[in-house]
């Protein structure tokens, strides 16, 4: 088995298939599965920012990083927010969209480099709520390293 059938689309009538269908990796189910069985829901890890990628895309705002996920917002009472970490304090506008500079710039967690939001998604879904991970960041330019007990991630996104 490589899946579980997750989802299938259906005509705008729904009276059949037409051919699209998404799948969960069969690795993912054997993961979840016990945890479903047990609770009857997921327990996925959670910091509690928002951020965008730092690439040359956002080359004009003079970042004091060459790569690495811009905080753009913390979650109040978030794992994020009790570990110090914090999100943008000022707005610019890139290319006709609303940037928030100033905040901390993730460089790596555990060691691993964080080159992107994707790898920092990665990076905490790997892990568990309650793991405690090692972030590097910048602020200000100066380098920093702050410990982050991951939460459980909630049912709804919290307001920033």
């Amino acid at each position: 088995m490589i899946g579980i059938n997750s989802q299938i689309v259906t005509g705008e009538a729904a009276t059949g298939n037409v051919g699209i269908g998404f799948a969960v990796p069969i690795d993912t189910a054997k993961k979840v599965i016990p945890q479903l069985m047990e609770s009857g829901r997921v327990a996925r890890p959670y910091i509690g920012i928002t951020g965008v990628t730092v690439d040359s895309s956002l080359g004009r705002l003079n970042l004091p990083a060459g790569g690495g996920v811009l905080v753009q917002g913390v979650a109040p009472g978030s794992p994020a927010a009790r570990a110090g970490i914090r999100g943008g304090n000022a707005r610019a506008t890139l290319d006709g969209s609303d940037i928030a500079v100033g905040g901390d710039v993730i460089r790596t967690v555990d060691g691993r480099r964080v080159a992107s939001m994707d790898d920092l998604v990665a990076a905490i879904s790997a892990r568990q709520p309650g793991d405690a991970i090692q972030v590097d960041l910048l602020r200000g330019g100066r380098s920093r390293s702050v410990t982050v007990t991951l939460g459980q991630r909630p049912d709804r996104a919290p307001s920033q």
